[in-house]
């Protein structure tokens, strides 16, 4: 009872219980499609043992009620350690859930409403993101030194309304790759470099944006070549040896690394005029004029940032 109310005297217990709240108050009775295309990805990992994901929904019957009412080309776009974690969630909360939830809502999504479980299931599929939210904020707060700030970016981050509204309203899994990267912070903050790169690979092996960050924070962290060259390799070891069991199949190829919306990432930028496009991603010394990062859009954020980095006076 005494360490319960050591707790409770906590600053940030009243502002992590308001907001505990308000997200179970959210999850319950918010929906968004995308969170389907998860759930039937996850539901074949923890029902039925599927390992290959992409090649078993390249490979479902023309007749099956995913390939009917949905289509499957772009329906799980995410690397394999997403579609592991996803499918450990719902390993998690399956003792609780409807088996043929799932099976029944490939058949009737335009009467998903009157599904009587609907809003248990909604809470329970969106519960996980809960833990990792919690984990992110902690380790937000600890990148500040003051108390004052501490309790600032706290107080932000658990009543932010984007996270309130992507991850527990549309269920969607951003949160994951965004821990990873604040990870990645407090592991730099505390001079643990190879530490913060290996959690931007993680980061990136869920969705590929903080893949972009890893050549530029490797130039940042060392002067010497030899040990960017090693800062490089450890942030996309990850992402490799977890993507490499799969680049064989021509349906993860398709699906993951070759999909038109794994580059809506990169398609942010400033018109300047005619079809010149400044990419709004910052220099550390200044910025320099490269015409073909215009055209080799998906490799100019990076390239982009090395050589700005490089450029000549």
């Amino acid at each position: 009872m005494s360490s319960f109310r050591r707790v409770v005297k906590k600053w940030w217990f009243w502002p992590l219980v308001v907001g505990l709240l308000i997200r179970f108050i959210l999850m319950p009775i918010t929906l968004h499609p995308d969170l389907w295309g998860h759930s039937f990805a996850a539901y074949f990992f923890s029902y039925k043992g599927v390992v290959n994901i992409y090649d078993h929904l390249l490979n479902l019957p023309l007749d099956h009620p995913l390939v009917k009412n949905f289509g499957v080309g772009d329906m799980f776009i995410y690397p394999p350690l997403t579609y592991f974690t996803l499918g450990l969630f719902r390993l998690l909360v399956k003792p609780f859930t409807d088996y043929n939830f799932i099976p029944w809502l490939m058949q009737n999504l335009g009467t998903v409403h009157t599904y009587r479980g609907l809003y248990w299931h909604l809470l329970l599929f969106k519960l996980p993101y809960v833990f990792v939210d919690i984990a992110a904020a902690f380790v937000l707060k600890d990148l500040f030194k003051t108390l004052k700030a501490k309790k600032l970016v706290f107080f932000l981050w658990i009543f932010n309304p984007l996270s309130l509204y992507a991850t527990f309203m549309m269920g969607q899994l951003d949160l994951i790759p965004t821990f990873f990267t604040i990870l990645a912070l407090y592991f730099a903050s505390k001079k643990r470099y190879a530490w913060s790169l290996f959690s931007l690979g993680i980061g990136g092996s869920y969705k590929m944006y903080p893949l972009l960050l890893i050549i530029p924070t490797a130039l940042v962290f060392s002067d010497n070549f030899k040990q960017r060259i090693k800062y490089i390799l450890l942030g996309f070891l990850p992402f490799i040896a977890t993507i490499a069991p799969y680049i064989g199949s021509a349906a993860f190829r398709q699906m993951v690394l070759f999909t038109p919306k794994s580059q809506k990432m990169l398609y942010m930028g400033l018109p300047v005029s005619g079809a010149e496009v400044v990419f709004p991603f910052p220099s550390p010394v200044r910025t320099c004029t490269y015409p073909f990062s215009i055209i080799f859009s998906p490799l100019a954020c990076d390239f982009q940032f090395i050589l700005d980095y490089y450029c000549l006076p």
